[in-house]
C-alpha cells in the first residue's frame, strides 16, 4: 500500500475512518455508529476498527487528521462533542497517538478540516488542469526541429 494517512470524521451520528492516499485517493473506509455507547464502548469499537486499518502499514501511515465537531480544546488534543454526551473533554489526540504509534496526529473544528479539504481538493484540481496543456506545450515544442545556424562570413 502507498503512504496514507488516516482520517477521522468525528460526527453527530457517526465516526468515520479513512486510508487516504497522497492524490486524495480513499484507499479504504469505516464507519462506526455512535448510537447510545458508553464513552469506552464507542472508543473501544473505534480503536478496534482504526487498528486494523493501519496494521500492516509497516511506516507507511504518514499521520492522522481528525475533524470533529465542537467545543474543543486544541491545546490540550481533547474534544467535547454536543451530540456525544459520553464524550467531555475526550483526550482524543493522545488516543490516537497511542494507537498509531505516530505523533503526526492533528486536530481540527468539523468546519476547518472541511474548508482545508477544499481548498486542497481545488488546488489538486487547478494543477492538473494547468499541467495538462503545459505538458502538451512543452511536448509540441520538443518536437520542432532545431535550426541550425551557420556562421557569417
Amino acid at each position: 500500500m502507498p503512504r496514507v494517512a488516516l482520517a477521522v470524521d468525528i460526527g453527530a451520528t457517526k465516526v468515520a475512518l479513512a486510508l487516504v492516499d497522497p492524490n486524495f485517493v480513499v484507499q479504504q473506509k469505516e464507519e462506526i455508529l455512535i448510537g447510545d455507547s458508553s464513552s469506552s464502548v464507542l472508543w473501544d469499537r473505534i480503536e478496534k476498527s482504526a487498528s486494523a486499518m493501519v496494521a500492516g502499514l509497516n511506516g507507511n501511515l504518514i499521520g492522522v487528521g481528525i475533524g470533529s465537531a465542537g467545543p474543543i480544546d486544541l491545546v490540550q488534543g481533547s474534544i467535547s462533542p454536543v451530540n456525544i454526551a459520553v464524550w467531555r473533554e475526550f483526550r482524543v489526540v493522545e488516543k490516537f497517538r497511542e494507537l498509531s504509534g505516530n505523533q503526526n496526529v492533528v486536530l481540527h473544528g468539523d468546519a476547518m478540516a472541511l474548508a482545508c479539504a477544499v481548498a486542497w481538493a481545488a488546488a489538486v484540481m487547478l494543477v492538473r488542469r494547468v499541467a495538462r496543456p503545459v505538458e502538451r506545450v512543452l511536448a509540441a515544442a520538443r518536437s520542432i526541429p532545431r535550426a541550425r545556424i551557420s556562421p557569417v562570413r
